[in-house]
């Protein structure tokens, strides 16, 4: 975690009556909200209702008339007056409808992030689509190469509500198809049952980068170094391989686990809600 990611959900999970204040910021005339009919009373029922399930206590709700798009964050006085109320403490969490009503670009959540970690690094931004959004999202396929094709639809499903850029969608997909094909060409034919065999694909993301790792049955098969990995090198088959999955990542790894072996790589992301 450093400075520039946000803490949008509970470091542990929060227990009931852990206090909280309410922010959202809606269109002054209760119009059209990003082109669609927005009903000012239900966005801030849904919140009270996310909040009462959690079981949390809304101490204060602080409302803001602007278009979140339009008006600097740092220019809106209930938002400053709820994030004073978290400073003040007896306050752990700000609960908002979508977290772009707090930070409508990368430019406003990097403040917002060094606003959070200046406070102690203890408060927390919660959102019913960022809680929903940013839930790690996991499914299990044959290992067949006839999966691969599915599995990058099902990828490209996770990635769209976190709006990468095209270039950072793209390069992930790609890794994907790599990650997949590797594990089935090279992988399964070392695992102790290779008939049968299943991988599992996990998509995980925070508001800085999303990470897609893909489970293997083959823990004892090590994995070479990517730039070692020749024109001729087994690593080719089926794709450009690792080094591919290296060149156009920001980080990638494996790791072994109980029966089993974990390959994944990271990519960074803007700020979510930001439009791509």
């Amino acid at each position: 975690m450093t400075d520039h990611d946000l803490v949008v959900a509970p470091p542990a999970p929060a227990p009931p009556g852990t206090p909280v204040v309410i922010y959202a910021c809606l269109p002054p005339d209760s119009g059209r909200w990003l082109e669609s009919p927005v009903d000012t009373g239900r966005v801030l029922e849904s919140v009270r209702r996310y909040v009462h399930e959690r079981e949390w206590l809304a101490i204060r709700e602080f409302v803001d008339r602007a278009r979140s798009n339009g008006v600097p964050a740092w220019e809106r006085p209930e938002l400053r007056q709820a994030l004073a109320a978290v400073e003040a403490g007896g306050v752990c969490g700000i609960v908002t409808p979508t977290l772009s009503m707090l930070a409508a670009g990368a430019e406003e959540t990097a403040v917002l992030a060094r606003w959070q970690h200046g406070a102690g690094g203890q408060s927390f931004i919660s959102a019913p689509q960022c809680m929903a959004v940013l839930r790690p999202h996991q499914r299990t396929v044959p290992a067949q190469l006839a999966v691969v094709g599915e599995v990058r639809a099902w990828v490209a499903e996770c990635l769209r509500p976190l709006t990468p850029s095209d270039a950072v969608r793209d390069d992930a997909l790609l890794c994907v198809d790599e990650l997949i094909a590797n594990a089935i060409v090279h992988a399964v034919p070392a695992a102790a049952s290779p008939v049968g065999a299943k991988l599992t694909v996990t998509v995980h993301a925070t508001q800085a980068r999303v990470c897609i790792a893909v489970d293997d049955p083959a823990p004892d098969l090590l994995l070479p170094d990517p730039a070692a990995a020749g024109p001729d090198g087994a690593l080719n088959e089926h794709g450009r391989g690792l080094g591919l999955i290296a060149a156009l990542s920001e980080r990638w790894g494996y790791e072994r686990r109980a029966g089993e072996k974990r390959v994944w790589c990271t990519f960074a992301l803007g700020a979510y809600g930001e439009a791509a």
